[in-house]
């Protein structure tokens, strides 16, 4: 009977430890399930329309980063002497980041639009007037519109080039500040009336970025510099500091040398003149000893 008492409460303790195991584990899926405060659901709640929005947002890509928001279009119009501008035709281009900032246009293409017969006509009468054939691109190609850039050349010389042109297109940041309109052919004055052989126009289009400035140092003038405002004081007077005056060994040292040399080889010279003529004369002297010796 003494044996049996230590075995039944050692089960007895096994059984508490167990249902409190199992208790413990009852409270961790209640909390799971009601979701209490510090427990780990195990599922996520469903997301709201709030969260939707959120995500549709990170998913949707910026309209810029698209391949397709990035290009951009701008008209090309022109005017036949006074008359009003028309569409000529439309650039197509891609927008890039510009290492100054903004942005800037890159692939910059032109796609020409067919001449009617009234405009022909226009350019014929220009012909014989020796009239401007005039084009104007807006200036912020961004937001097409006034106000406009515009170049004209004499109609003569696209007739005599056969319609091809031209266009250096000059852009700072994304917009355009200049263009230059050139034929592709000389045309010296007078100018010969010939019709093109094409109603065709045959363009090409350099474009050509804006560059930037050399910086002013400092101005002895006193009218303020750039680099005043950027560079320190220390900075500013080692600049203005004028370079040490050399010694007269480091101005002249290639001119000493050689001098010195010639000075010293010219000395050598006349110790050996001077040792020269009193060789013959002991010499004598020694040769006429044995012939005094043998007369004895």
């Amino acid at each position: 009977m003494r044996r049996l008492v230590p075995a039944i409460a050692f089960f007895a303790t096994l059984l508490a430890i167990a249902t409190a195991s199992s208790g413990f584990q009852w409270d961790e899926l209640d909390d799971e399930e009601w979701g209490f405060m510090g427990s780990s659901p195990a599922s996520s709640p469903p997301p709201g329309p709030q969260s939707d929005l959120a995500r549709k947002k990170q998913a949707a890509p910026e309209a810029s980063s698209s391949p397709e928001s990035n290009k951009l279009q701008f008209p090309l119009e022109h005017a036949f002497g006074g008359s009003e501008f028309t569409r000529a035709g439309v650039f197509t281009a891609r927008l890039r980041p510009s290492l100054r900032g903004g942005q800037a246009l890159g692939k910059l293409r032109l796609s020409r639009l067919p001449l009617s017969g009234a405009e022909k006509q226009a350019f014929e009468e220009l012909l014989k007037e020796d009239g401007f054939y005039t084009i104007r691109v807006p200036a912020n190609p961004l937001s097409p519109g006034a106000p406009f850039v515009i170049s004209s050349i004499k109609a003569r010389c696209l007739a005599i080039a056969n319609l091809k042109e031209r266009l250096d297109i000059h852009m700072d940041q994304g917009n355009i500040i200049a263009v230059g309109y050139s034929a592709g052919a000389d045309c010296p004055y007078p100018r010969e009336l010939k019709h093109p052989a094409s109603w065709t126009f045959d363009t090409h289009i350099v474009s050509k970025g804006g560059e930037q400035a050399k910086t002013v140092l400092f101005n002895d003038f006193g009218l303020g510099s750039t680099a005043d405002d950027t560079l320190g004081d220390e900075a500013m007077a080692a600049i203005k500091k004028p370079p040490p005056e050399k010694s007269f060994w480091a101005k002249y040292w290639m001119y000493i040398i050689p001098l010195g040399l010639i000075v010293m080889n010219a000395i050598t010279q006349v110790a050996n003149m001077q040792e020269e003529p009193g060789a013959p004369a002991g010499g004598g002297q020694q040769a006429r000893a044995p012939a005094a010796v043998r007369r004895r």
